[in-house]
């Protein structure tokens, strides 16, 4: 017989415990996803990076990204995260005299001696003439990392096309240049080929979508390391947002959700997972002041090809990895029974035109049909599936044909709706661009695409379906 715990009337239930984000990332990462509520808001860069105090919102997985942080040659404010994955192509600044004009300009060394004779020693070169002695060749346009002086009084170097260390004798005539403009590499080049390269002074590749907000494309890369990211998303929603795990002040509490919150919850988390872009950036890691997000979105988008996934982690929960799989199963399954009938999976539902933000004309008529004919309790049980409850008592009263009439100016000013954010997601219910169905009507229509197994009992409850 199972134990029956009761609870004490005269003692107060627990309070949910207060935590930053930080300290969240720390103690739930391999428990993600779950739902929180924060405590104390964020104010960003502009309206559309709001969190509010009392919001609602998904924590899906936590992201680690392997960066070097950047500043403006000779500025130093203005610190940017380039990930190491980048296709931003930069050359390293060879500046032994403090002259810029004369390093931007390169310096030229006519034979190895000379090479090995400056100080300090140049990190990397290219090769103005080729060379050939016994089985040591050197070939036109080889960028060179300088590794240093063996004992056996040979210049050690590494050619990262070929990923390979030649050992040129002094004796070597060929010409080294250190001109910048001949040294362009890719900053994963610089991270893993150039030992002991930061801090350094780098020329940015010149092409537009590089550009720093500044202008400049002498910059100075100052360290590697890893930053945090927590993927989040509000309910009703499948656009996600990031908050960096050592965001000042703000402070969230986990929810208790009950199985149907749950569910969304689970299949947004794994739908993220499974259509994850890592060149998709929506979080700034600057002093909230400094308005460099659009430059942030720009270097986090510009992904090497072949290497997406190059020095980025995601990390969640066991549970999410077993649901997954037993989803692919399913779907397997599922194929293989249409096939064997004849039949073919539907290639996309009006719910999945929605979901990729498909807002044909004919869509959005319908979902302002809908709308219009939605009760006062279901416009209410809208706004909690979208995981703003907060504004209950302001749309008391008001009907889904009330709703499609309402604009911008009527949610800030009568309604009480002043995040941007919040207004946004609200009129895209109202012009029809986004369904406004409940969570439970999204949660049923998810179970109709998967086919029960052989033996399971029709009268089974729906709700035991989260399983399979």
């Amino acid at each position: 017989m199972p134990v029956v715990l009761k609870m004490d009337p005269a003692k107060p239930l627990p309070k949910p415990k207060v935590m930053t984000l930080q300290e969240l990332a720390s103690s739930y990462s391999d428990k993600l996803p779950v739902s929180v509520t924060a405590q104390c808001g964020y104010y960003g860069k502009n309206s559309n990076m709001q969190l509010s105090v009392g919001e609602t919102f998904f924590i899906h997985l936590m992201k680690t990204t392997e960066v070097v942080h950047v500043v403006a040659a000779g500025q130093g404010i203005d610190k940017y995260s380039i990930p190491i994955n980048s296709s931003c192509q930069l050359s390293l600044i060879y500046n032994p005299h403090e002259n810029v004009s004369e390093a931007l300009q390169g310096y030229v060394f006519k034979g190895v001696m000379k090479l090995a004779s400056a100080n300090p020693l140049p990190k990397v070169v290219t090769t103005l003439t080729a060379w050939k002695k016994g089985n040591t060749v050197i070939e036109m346009n080889e960028i060179l990392v300088v590794r240093g002086i063996n004992s056996s009084k040979e210049l050690e170097v590494f050619n990262m096309k070929s990923n390979q260390i030649k050992l040129l004798p002094f004796k070597c005539q060929s010409k080294f240049t250190t001109d910048p403009r001949l040294l362009y590499m890719y900053l994963l080049d610089i991270v893993d080929n150039i030992p002991g390269a930061f801090p350094c002074q780098v020329l940015l590749q010149d092409t537009d979508d590089m550009r720093m907000l500044s202008g400049s494309r002498h910059l100075k890369l100052i360290k590697t390391a890893t930053e945090a990211t927590l993927l989040c998303s509000y309910p009703g929603t499948n656009d996600h947002f990031e908050l960096p795990v050592d965001l000042p002040n703000v402070t969230v509490t986990i929810c208790e959700n009950d199985e149907t919150v749950k569910f969304q919850l689970y299949e947004t988390t794994k739908n993220i997972i499974s259509e994850y872009n890592p060149a998709y950036a929506t979080c700034c890691r600057d002093d909230v002041a400094k308005d460099v997000y659009e430059t942030q979105s720009k270097m986090y988008a510009a992904i090497r090809e072949g290497y997406e996934n190059k020095g980025v982690h995601l990390k969640f929960s066991e549970e999410i990895v077993r649901q997954m799989e037993g989803t692919a199963q399913n779907t397997a399954h599922r194929q293989e029974q249409l096939e064997s009938n004849g039949m073919q999976e539907p290639k996309q539902s009006l719910y999945a035109t929605l979901q990729n933000g498909d807002c044909m004309e004919e869509v959005r008529l319908a979902n302002k049909d809908y709308l219009a004919s939605l009760s006062e309790e279901m416009v209410i049980d809208v706004l909690h599936s979208m995981g703003l409850p907060q504004y209950e008592e302001a749309f008391r009263g008001i009907t889904g044909a009330a709703m499609c009439k309402l604009t911008e100016e009527m949610l800030e000013c009568q309604l009480g709706v002043k995040s941007k954010l919040h207004q946004i997601r609200l009129m895209k219910i109202v012009r029809g661009e986004k369904d406004c169905w409940t969570m439970e009507q999204h949660q049923l229509y998810s179970m109709t695409l998967f086919s029960l197994p052989s033996g399971f009992k029709k009268e089974t409850n729906w709700k035991l379906l989260l399983l399979i």
